[in-house]
């Protein structure tokens, strides 16, 4: 499955995304891209939370 999750707040002190708005792109279960604005096409389920953080763990 294909998930664009827009306007995720990263929290990842190692990110050099780390503290800001952006949109990730997760495909087939891995995040492949982490961009301010993608674009959503056919083929993605768009997740659109009204709060959502991004936290690597592990």
């Amino acid at each position: 499955m294909n998930l664009l999750i827009k306007q995720a707040t990263v929290v990842d002190s190692t990110s050099p995304h780390n503290g800001r708005v952006v949109d990730i792109l997760i495909e087939k279960g891995v995040i492949t891209q982490i961009k301010k604005q993608l674009l959503l096409k056919k083929e993605l389920r768009l997740l659109k939370l009204k709060a959502c953080t991004y936290q690597q763990v592990g």
